[in-house]
């Protein structure tokens, strides 16, 4: 059975039975609309269609996410309103599936304001924000938290443990199938190699690697 898995940071798509790249333009931002406190505003979002469309090209039978940060909370929202048979799991690293206190805190500040644009005036732990107005999603979903932050600005605005933007708390879901924190910060989770091969894991087996 082939398989393929799209990845939201660097955008780009991989043949997971060839390990070889097949697109690079396989997601992709565009401004869609979210509704928020009752109205829409236009944010980053993933065209989840063209990705999904790539790995379909490529022959996959199972295709596969893998985001971090915010776009856990865009391929939750794409999942929202569109049904992929093909879609079986993702792994969020560090995503703020309950808001961020960062956010809640500073969305008022000019400078925040300025740094995250629309964005980031969604991301609030408040009951009506984007992440949490979202339903499940029909995902196999594996989630991989940090506990370390190299962040002097936010950390003491988070709950302990976090990795400096978002906390272990926020990131969970209910459905999660996995869960698993790591000691890395929310910027250089991604790089880090016991992620990668958290990813793997999950992605083949449905399940984390929790040996020691």
């Amino acid at each position: 059975m082939r398989s393929a898995f799209a990845w939201h940071g660097p955008h780009q798509l991989f043949d997971e039975c060839n390990r070889r790249l097949v697109s690079q333009k396989a997601l992709h931002r565009h401004q869609q609309q979210l509704p928020v406190h009752g109205k829409r505003h236009p944010t980053a979002g993933v065209s989840g269609g063209d990705g999904i469309a790539e790995c379909k090209k490529a022959g996959a039978q199972s295709i596969h996410f893998v985001t971090h940060s915010l776009g856990g909370i865009l391929v939750r929202q794409y999942f929202q309103n569109n049904v992929v048979a093909e879609a079986k799991r993702v792994v969020m690293l560090g995503p703020p599936n309950h808001g961020s206190e960062v956010a809640t805190k500073k969305k008022d500040q000019w400078w925040y304001e300025m740094a995250t644009g629309p964005a980031g005036q969604q991301l609030g732990t408040e009951t009506d924000s984007t992440p949490n107005q979202l339903k499940s999603i029909p995902l196999e979903i594996g989630i991989v938290a940090g506990t370390e932050s190299l962040d002097p600005w936010f950390t003491d605005d988070l709950p302990k443990p976090n990795d400096g933007k978002v906390s272990v708390e926020s990131a969970k879901l209910a459905e999660m199938k996995d869960f698993i924190t790591v000691p890395h910060s929310h910027t250089f989770m991604a790089n880090a190699d016991v992620v990668t091969s958290q990813i793997k894991s999950f992605l083949q087996q449905g399940h984390f690697n929790h040996d020691p």
